[in-house]
């Protein structure tokens, strides 16, 4: 039974998360998070199709329906397009909380809860539209559900549990693929479970029930448009090929590497390193060694979550025919977060309150409790510098958030296709749009009496990711256009008759 003071203080902390959240507001990108905009759009208005021709995002149907509903009934704004991703974050704290309750105690609850809570990684893309925070909320909780499941008496419980848990792993599919790395570890718990305790058989029918039937009416729909039951499949591996052997120039140290040292390099550094999830992988290890040598139970499952997640992710492969390792990118890691939260919870638990607590304070294990103070401000330093660093960066695209009120939808512009397709959003998606891409062009190709906007930071991340040819006049711009704003490493010139 929860106390009122573990109420309290759970509000408290989801209350710190919430604030945290808002003021670490991201918003429109301009990357990927627009593409699932347009076709959120496009459902909104009945104008979405699936096409044959390999686009996996269409396929993500789990994120792009709901901000469908979200553009329908609060219209087009950035709050519509994050508030799915935004309110499974919050949720995301929810869980955390629950989860240390289940396998530990309400101490450990409340710490996970803290943890996720001021998580710098999931306080700035809490507020952008992508697929990872609600993909990995439904599988987390899928999981989840098992555990509860397998603790409940009743067989109609634990089938309608199952049946939840399934539902859940499929809407995480629905939302983003990579889910699926997650079944195996899925599937052996609930045979693990079935034959550990006969009961829970009907948790598995529950589970196998639903989750096989999102998977089938799935693969029939994409039959009866594409002609191919493995039709997302097929996406997905086309998808990887082309990622990995993707020559830019910015991602060298990423993809156009060789396997080795994406192997056993690239891949270690970027989930074990990145300050951005607060420590919480590399503290989880040491949680895991710490319970091994101490023989701890409570630390079990979630040890072999988390080590499930990190051999898929460094060593998995995305394609059946050829080894290709996964890209590691920041946001593709966030399903190993959450076990990684469990675990650094319960080691911080254990270190600053043991189970011989009640003991006179001069006999308590002094080193153990030196290593839990240092554990837990390394922790709370590194999240707030981070946070810090989110709060100070400020909200995305400021270029066109400045310009969207200057421009119009009548005014003839000339600018890059990325810029072109921010402000399309900010103008809530015009039926008549007068935006012109400028790649490779020449001034003398421009009409009088319109505008020509150079977005730098733009410019040159198209340059380096896609090898987007700059205009001609990039570094030379012609004497007689008139520069009319000036600001975030873009000039706005207005080209007179």
């Amino acid at each position: 039974m929860v106390t009122s003071k573990t109420i309290s203080l759970f509000l408290i902390i989801f209350a710190i998360g919430l604030l945290l959240r808002i003021f670490s507001f991201q918003g429109c990108i301009g990357s990927d998070d627009l593409h699932y905009a347009e076709l959120a759009h496009k459902m909104a208005t009945g104008t979405f199709t699936v096409k044959n021709d390999f686009d996996i995002s269409r396929m993500r149907i789990g994120l792009v329906a709901p901000v469908a509903l979200a553009f329908k009934f609060m219209g087009i704004s950035e709050w519509a397009m994050v508030i799915y991703p935004f309110l499974a974050s919050l949720a995301g704290i929810i869980l955390a909380f629950w989860s240390g309750r289940m396998f530990f105690n309400d101490r450990v609850g409340l710490i996970a809860a803290l943890f996720m809570a001021i998580l710098p990684f999931d306080a700035r893309f809490a507020s952008t539209l992508n697929t990872d925070i609600p993909s990995s909320l439904m599988s987390t909780a899928s999981i989840l559900l098992l555990c509860a499941g397998s603790r409940n008496a009743s067989l109609s419980a634990k089938f309608s549990i199952g049946a939840l848990a399934g539902i859940m792993m499929g809407m995480a599919w629905l939302t983003r693929e990579s889910a699926a790395f997650l079944l195996p570890f899925f599937g052996a718990y609930l045979l693990w479970l079935a034959w550990h305790m006969r009961q829970n058989v009907a948790l598995l029918f529950g589970a196998a029930f639903t989750g096989m039937s999102v998977f089938i009416i799935e693969a029939w729909i994409y039959y009866n448009l594409t002609g191919d039951f493995m039709y997302r499949f097929h996406c997905i591996a086309n998808l990887a090929q082309s990622a990995w052997g993707f020559n830019t120039n910015a991602f060298n140290n990423v993809q156009a590497v060789s396997v080795w040292r994406r192997l056993f390099i690239i891949g270690p550094f970027n989930i074990f390193l990145n300050p951005y999830f607060g420590l919480s992988t590399i503290y989880a290890c040491l949680a895991i060694t710490y319970a091994a040598c101490r023989k701890l139970k409570p630390f079990l499952f979630s040890s072999l979550w988390f080590l499930f997640l990190v051999l898929v992710y460094n060593f998995g492969t995305t394609n059946l025919h050829t080894y290709t390792p996964l890209n590691l990118g920041d946001r593709y890691l966030y399903p190993l977060l959450f076990p990684a939260i469990i675990l650094t919870a319960g080691l911080i638990d254990i270190l600053l309150r043991p189970p011989f607590f009640n003991r006179p304070w001069p006999e308590i294990d002094r080193q153990r409790l030196v290593a839990g103070i240092l554990l837990t401000a390394s922790l709370v330093f590194v999240c707030t510098v981070c946070n810090a660093k989110n709060l100070l960066a400020g909200k995305e695209s400021p270029v066109e958030r400045s310009l969207q009120h200057i421009l119009t939808t009548n005014d003839v512009i000339y600018t890059d296709t990325r810029t072109a397709w921010v402000l399309h959003f900010f103008w809530k998606y015009p039926p008549v749009q007068r935006t012109y891409d400028f790649s490779d062009r020449d001034d003398s190709d421009f009409r009088t009496s319109a505008y020509v906007l150079i977005n730098r930071n733009r410019v040159d991340f198209l340059k380096s990711m896609y090898l987007y040819k700059p205009p001609k006049f990039y570094n030379n711009i012609p004497h007689h256009w008139k520069l009319k704003w000036s600001g975030y490493n873009a000039e706005l010139y207005y080209i007179p008759t």
